[in-house]
């Protein structure tokens, strides 16, 4: 059976979001609290999730995104196969086995090189769990066949408020519908463009209420390492115009740029203070990240 979700923000079922607030995210931010303080600085696992933005560029214009296409865009970058190919090598020399996304604030079928650059990621480190969101919208059927086996999972977020498979994306839900092997693989997420989603560090163009910013101490500096088109490296997905500078891949390798010293900067004062003073962190009320492999969890 083909896998469709239907997604509903907390922010749209008034019932529902005073009791998201009370119960539910009060518990995560403890458990947040917890699984932070428990790292140990001086034996800080490798990253949970890599995301590699090789262009940064999205063709959607969902009002909750800071780099939606109405919004004023970062200066144009686009990473070259040099570096790309850098970083895959890294990641291969450590073995590395965590999640691996192509992609980060971007849309990423707008880079025409986005198939075989999945190729070499999947022949290079193959441990890794490699997954990828696209809306979908210059993908279509052909270059779906191609870069499926490549993925462990695609998501295709389709945002239109009526929360249909849309015309342009019904080839490929046909396609999969009809590949059992596929079921599994490929996930319809219908998503109400118009949602309210978390704040992104206070940037997200339709939610300025900070009302229900979160006081908890954060665990993606800890499991994300986020590399831009230029190499650099952002906080977390959430510093989407990167205005964080935590390294350079153009001149570390990833175990430099994941242990830098503006990186360890920000995880003592996450351990130590939490959000508070932390560009962005102070602002923001997204609350959760990856259990997995936090001291024994799967």
């Amino acid at each position: 059976m083909v896998r469709v979700e239907r997604r509903n923000s907390f922010e749209h079922k008034n019932k529902l979001k005073d009791f998201y607030h009370k119960f539910f995210k009060t518990g995560m931010e403890k458990l947040n609290d917890r699984i932070v303080d428990s790292y140990d600085m001086d034996n800080l696992p490798l990253p949970l999730e890599v995301e590699i933005e090789t262009v940064n560029r999205c063709n959607g214009d969902c009002p909750f995104c800071p780099v939606n296409v109405h919004e004023p865009q970062r200066p144009y970058a686009k990473m070259t196969d040099e570096l790309f190919y850098k970083i895959i090598d890294d990641l291969s020399e450590l073995n590395y086995s965590g999640q691996l996304a192509i992609y980060s604030n971007n849309e990423p079928f707008l880079d025409e090189r986005i198939i075989k650059f999945h190729e070499y990621a999947r022949e290079k480190v193959p441990n890794a769990f490699i997954h990828m969101y696209t809306n979908g919208s210059v993908m279509g059927l052909e270059k779906f066949k191609q870069i499926i086996p490549y993925l462990d999972e695609m998501v295709l977020d389709i945002y239109d408020d009526r929360q249909i498979i849309t015309p342009v994306i019904q080839p490929v839900y046909d396609y999969v519908e009809s590949h059992e092997e596929l079921h599994e693989k490929v996930l319809f997420s219908l998503r109400l463009k118009h949602e309210i989603l978390n704040s992104r560090g206070g940037q997200s163009p339709n939610k300025k209420d900070e009302a229900h910013r979160s006081k908890a101490k954060c665990v993606l500096p800890f499991q994300e390492l986020i590399i831009r088109p230029t190499g650099h490296i952002s906080l977390c997905a959430a510093d989407a115009l990167g205005k964080y500078d935590l390294g350079d891949m153009n001149t570390m390798t990833i175990m430099q740029a994941w242990h830098s010293e503006k990186h360890e900067e920000i995880r003592k004062a996450m351990k130590k203070t939490g959000r508070k003073g932390l560009m962005l962190c102070d602002k923001c009320d997204l609350v959760g990240g990856t259990l997995k492999g936090v001291n024994g969890i799967e």
